[in-house]
C-alpha cells in the first residue's frame, strides 16, 4: 500500500512529529510504501529520532504568518497533487493540513482520506478546530482520534465516520532500571501551555524532605520559572533539552511524573513515563490523559488548574512508596498496549477495511 502522511512541520519537536515518524517507520518495515510531506520548512529542524526508512518532502509551502507568496504556493500545491496522486491513503496530521488541502483538485482515481486528529475534543470545542471538523471531515472516509472518549464526543457533534487509535510509543524496548531516585519529573517545552510554574508551586508546598522536582526542556519560559523556583533552591532543577536517546533512563530513574498541561491530545510523556513503571500525576484535560492516567490505578487525576489538589496528590504519592510501585506497575501494564507494533496493526487494520470499501463498484 502507498501511504502518504501529511503534517504541518515534520521536522518538530512534538508528539505529532513523533507519532508520524514512528508509525511512517514501521509501516515502511512491513512492505508499505511511505512518504512523509511536512507543508512548511523549519528553521531549526530537530528531524528524526532515527534514520528514516521511508521517503520524505518538504514542501516550502509560505506559513501562514508569512507575507503571501501565489507562485510559491501554488508550485507546492502542484508538488502536493502529484505525490497524493501517486498513493493509495492519504493521511492528514492536523486540522490544519486538512483546510490546506480542501480545495486542491485529485485525479479521478481519488485515494482513500484520513483526517487523524492529535489534539482532544475539550481544545477543539472551544477552537475553530471542531468547526472544521464538522464541516469538512465528513467528506473524509475516516477520522482517527486518540481515545475512546474523543472518538464518541466527536461522533456525537458530527457526522464523521470516527474510530480511535492511540500513539505508539517510538521505542519497543524498555528502558534500563537504574536505582529510583526521589525525583519528580516534568517533562515539556517551557511555555505557558504547559503551566510549569504551577508544578513548581505544588511541589514547592509538598514540601518532602529530600525530594527534587527536575525539568527537562527548554523554552520561552525559562527565566520566569527559574524565579518562580528560586526558593526552593537545589530542590528544583532545570535541566535544558535532552537527547531523545536519554530520555528512557530519566523516566526510569524517577519515582513521579507530573504533567500539569493546559491542553494536552494524549500525552506522549505519560506514556514514555509508564513504559519505565514510573507514574503520574495529571490535569484531567482530555480523553487521551484518562485514557493512560486512570485514577488511583496507573496514577491520580486532578482537576486541571487546582493547584491544592495538585499538591495534595503530589504530596500524597511522594510520601507513600507502596502505593507508587503498585501505580507504577499497572502504568507499565497500559504501556505495553501502546507498543509501536500493536499501533501500526491497528492501522494496517483501518486502512485495509478502507481501501477494500473504496474499490467497490
Amino acid at each position: 500500500m502507498r501511504i502518504v502522511f501529511v503534517a504541518d512541520d515534520i521536522d518538530a519537536v512534538g508528539g505529532i512529529q513523533t507519532a508520524t515518524h514512528t508509525l511512517a517507520q514501521h509501516l515502511t518495515g512491513r512492505g508499505h510504501q511511505v512518504h512523509v510531506v511536512g507543508l512548511y520548512a523549519n528553521p531549526d529542524p530537530a528531524g528524526p529520532p532515527e534514520t528514516p526508512r521511508y521517503r520524505r518532502t518538504v514542501l516550502h509551502a509560505p506559513p501562514p504568518h508569512m507575507p503571501a507568496d501565489p507562485g510559491r504556493l501554488c508550485s507546492a500545491k502542484r508538488q502536493m497533487r502529484q505525490i497524493i496522486d501517486a498513493g493509495d491513503v492519504t493521511i492528514m496530521s492536523s486540522v490544519h493540513v486538512s483546510l490546506w488541502l480542501h480545495d486542491l483538485p485529485s485525479s479521478i482515481a481519488r485515494p482513500v482520506r484520513i483526517g487523524h486528529y492529535h489534539g482532544s475534543y475539550e481544545y477543539a470545542r472551544g477552537h475553530y478546530h471542531l468547526n472544521v471538523i464538522r464541516d469538512l471531515w465528513p467528506h473524509l472516509d475516516a477520522g482517527v482520534f486518540l481515545s475512546p472518549d474523543d472518538a464518541a464526543a466527536f461522533a456525537a457533534h458530527t457526522r464523521l465516520r470516527t474510530t480511535w487509535i492511540p500513539n505508539p510509543l517510538s521505542a519497543a524496548a524498555p528502558p534500563a532500571a537504574p536505582p529510583r531516585l526521589d525525583r519528580v519529573l516534568a517533562v515539556g517545552r517551557l511555555a505557558a501551555i504547559k503551566r510549569f510554574d504551577l508544578a513548581i508551586t505544588a511541589f514547592t508546598r509538598a514540601a518532602v524532605s529530600g525530594w527534587q522536582l527536575h525539568l527537562i526542556g527548554d523554552g520561552e519560559q525559562e527565566h520566569t520559572l527559574r524565579r518562580l523556583a528560586e526558593p526552593a533552591g537545589d530542590a528544583v532543577v532545570f535541566r535544558g533539552r535532552l537527547p531523545a536517546g536519554d530520555m528512557p533512563g530519566e523516566y526510569a530513574a524517577a519515582q513521579l511524573l507530573v504533567m500539569t498541561s493546559a491542553h494536552e491530545g494524549f500525552g506522549m510523556v505519560i506514556a514514555e513515563a509508564f513504559a519505565a513503571g514510573t507514574p503520574a500525576v495529571a490535569f484531567n484535560v482530555s480523553g487521551g490523559v484518562r485514557f493512560l492516567v486512570r485514577h488511583d490505578h496507573t496514577g491520580l487525576l486532578v482537576t486541571p488548574g487546582d493547584l491544592d489538589a495538585l499538591t495534595t496528590a503530589l504530596r500524597a504519592l511522594m510520601s507513600d512508596p507502596p502505593r507508587r510501585r503498585q501505580l507504577g506497575h499497572a502504568a507499565r501494564s497500559t504501556a505495553q498496549r501502546l507498543h509501536p507494533d500493536t499501533i501500526t496493526g491497528q492501522w494496517e487494520h483501518l486502512l485495509a477495511g478502507l481501501t477494500r470499501q473504496e474499490a467497490r463498484p
